[in-house]
């Protein structure tokens, strides 16, 4: 099969199947100038592409929520949110105005003990007795996936750090030499 072709069956451009075969995604040997793609690699190489885009469409939803500890999740089914954690997938909040943004699972955390240092991913915050669980979200990805819900975070940040301030400014006030 020529490359014409091939890009035509996987729905993609010439250059990209040029590419697969500069690459070795798909078996392909050049002829005369050109490139032959065999056929059962192309169709290997559209199966993966496939699985791939399944992956990436696959969006939840849940309701964002703030947990008791600070930290921020998502409420929603819990075999759904489970296998967007495992397969890394982003889920998309119902609640305004977050709807729309793509939310990714689980934060990171470092440790340190007796044995070195630890890091871990953790996802799972808790479950119900409803099916429903809530899942921590990765802040770490927020700034271009979900800017509704980064935006929100950025204003109760600034809050955070002026409430900061003002006691910091408060504190040197009483420490001031003058008035001991």
């Amino acid at each position: 099969m020529n490359t014409t072709a091939a890009a035509a069956e996987a729905k993609v451009t010439v250059a990209t199947i040029r590419t697969w075969c500069r690459r070795g995604a798909v078996a392909a040997v050049k002829q005369a100038g050109r490139w032959i793609i065999d056929t059962a690699s192309l169709a290997a190489r559209i199966a993966i592409g496939a699985m791939r885009a399944r992956k990436a469409a696959m969006t939840t939803t849940g309701t964002i929520i703030q947990m008791p500890d600070g930290d921020f999740g998502i409420l929603g089914d819990a075999g759904i949110l489970a296998a967007a954690f495992e397969n890394g997938t982003p889920v998309t909040p119902t609640n305004e105005p977050y709807a729309g943004d793509r939310i990714y699972l689980g934060i990171t955390r470092e440790t340190r003990g007796d044995y070195g240092r630890t890091v871990e991913t953790v996802g799972l915050a808790y479950t119900k007795d409803d099916g429903q669980a809530v899942y921590r979200i990765d802040t770490q990805r927020l700034a271009s996936d979900a800017p509704a819900f980064y935006a929100v975070l950025e204003e109760m940040w600034d809050r955070e750090e002026a409430a900061e301030a003002a006691a910091m400014s408060q504190d040197r006030d009483y420490f001031n030499p003058r008035y001991m």
